[in-house]
């Protein structure tokens, strides 16, 4: 039986075109991205879709995927992280007048320690 999972996630048919799978992603992207909904599940919904398309919007991946499922089809060095991943699909600054810069959650991604204070770089009213 044929794994929907990623392209349930997606909310396409596993017949569908690359062009309608980056449309798709480019949607929910533009819905889940960190920097634009706070919510707790935002962050893991973004991340779930760009596995989901990393997956299908390669041929091989997308085959092997549609013959044996999800497991196995991670690339060997691990998914690219999908803040990056979007900045590069999209081009970064080319989206920024709708969707602003990716700022916070590349701050959010540079720690990676509880004993980093998260609000480095930051003004705060005793900066004043």
């Amino acid at each position: 039986p044929l794994c929907t999972e990623y392209y349930d996630c997606l909310g396409v048919s596993p017949d569908a075109t690359s062009s309608q799978i980056k449309k798709a992603y480019y949607k929910k992207a533009m819905i889940y991205h960190p920097d634009k909904n706070s919510s707790p599940e935002a962050e893991i919904i973004f991340k779930e879709i760009s596995e989901a398309y990393q997956v299908l919007m390669d041929e091989d991946t997308r085959k092997y995927y549609d013959r044996y499922g999800k497991e196995g089809v991670e690339p060997a060095g691990g998914f690219v992280d999908p803040t990056v991943f979007y900045s590069m699909l999209f081009g970064g600054g080319k989206f920024e007048e709708f969707i602003g810069t990716l700022g916070m959650s590349t701050v959010m991604g540079d720690i990676d320690s509880e004993d980093q204070d998260p609000l480095r770089g930051f003004k705060t009213s005793e900066d004043n």
